[in-house]
């Protein structure tokens, strides 16, 4: 080891991009997405609750009417709003209504759902015997009722945390809020509470327009 020599030399090239060949030349840094689009509006449409009605109890609903709300959130007696991102895993924002303002409590990234495969396909045997329409009074409807679209620029969007406030376009409890059926909007109504329920009234129904022929 005592005996041992070492020699320090360099490589000189006739070619100058010759070393390119061995070691490839860094990337070129992309563009910070968030910031180049940081104005990007991103619309958010919170949900106060649902409630699940028949196709025949949903054809009976008149203006006037009230729509129990069955399925809510809330915490501390505070009524809860969920508006879902679209993304990969979505996200969910849930928050705090109070006047026109809506305080941020709890952001979550929601689990992908399983794609199902295991359907067997239709068959012939599986068809009616006979043309005779079938009846849809039972078909079950989701009913949501949502606070008027908002949006949030792109750039506050990903630096959102808990405590931040949203700005609402009315108060929720003069807000008019949307009724949704099935994804499709079908009428308007105002928030209402019967001691510890909620309820809309149904103020406007926008019947669907029929499907040309």
């Amino acid at each position: 080891a005592d005996g041992a020599w070492r020699c320090h030399g360099a490589l000189l090239f006739d070619a100058p991009d010759a070393l390119a060949v061995f070691f490839a030349t860094p990337a070129t840094a992309r563009p910070d997405t968030r910031a180049a689009y940081a104005s990007l509006p991103v619309p958010l449409v919170f949900e106060i609750g649902r409630t699940e009605l028949t196709m025949a109890e949903l054809a009976d609903v008149v203006g006037g009417d009230i729509i129990a709300i069955e399925r809510w959130r809330a915490h501390e007696q505070n009524l809860l709003c969920v508006a879902r991102v679209p993304a990969a895993p979505a996200w969910e924002i849930t928050g705090r209504p109070s006047g026109n303002r809506l305080t941020v409590e709890r952001i979550r990234e929601m689990p992908l759902e399983p794609t199902r495969t295991d359907t067997p396909p239709a068959t012939a045997q599986d068809a009616s015997p006979d043309d005779a329409p079938r009846s849809l009074d039972a078909l079950a409807v989701d009913l949501r009722f949502e606070l008027p679209p908002t949006s949030i620029p792109l750039g506050e969007l990903g630096a959102l945390q808990p405590g931040a406030v949203i700005e609402l376009q009315q108060g929720i409890n003069q807000s008019v809020i949307h009724l949704v059926a099935n994804g499709m909007l079908i009428g308007t109504g105002h928030l209402i509470a019967v001691g510890q329920k909620l309820g809309v009234r149904v103020a406007t129904l926008t019947q669907p327009t029929p499907r040309e022929r």
